[in-house]
């Protein structure tokens, strides 16, 4: 899609009726979840720039499963936040690879 303007679409989800306490327990596991984001994108990137090598998920889960973010989400959100990093940094080194 060269020179073509492209839109990105987002869903907005609202929800309404919670109490305080409902309002502060998601804000806080939203707040783990990108933190946890955060820690996994930082490894890889670490490793990259020592190793020269991709930091594959299961690496990264054994670094991060003691992590206070990771602990504190649910195993299968935790997870699936490495697993999404990781997909993300695969495509990336693809792309890499192809442009070489």
């Amino acid at each position: 899609m060269k020179g073509e303007n492209c839109m990105y679409l987002t869903v907005k989800q609202q929800v309404k009726h919670l109490s305080k306490d409902d309002y502060r327990s998601i804000r806080e596991l939203c707040h783990s979840a990108k933190n946890l984001a955060n820690e996994a994108i930082y490894n890889v990137r670490q490793y990259y720039f020592t190793e020269g090598k991709f930091l594959k998920y299961e690496k990264n889960y054994v670094l991060l499963k003691n992590s206070f973010n990771y602990k504190t989400l649910n195993s299968n959100m935790a997870q699936q936040i490495l697993k999404e990093v990781d997909g993300s940094f695969k495509s990336f080194f693809g792309l890499l690879k192809l442009a070489k």
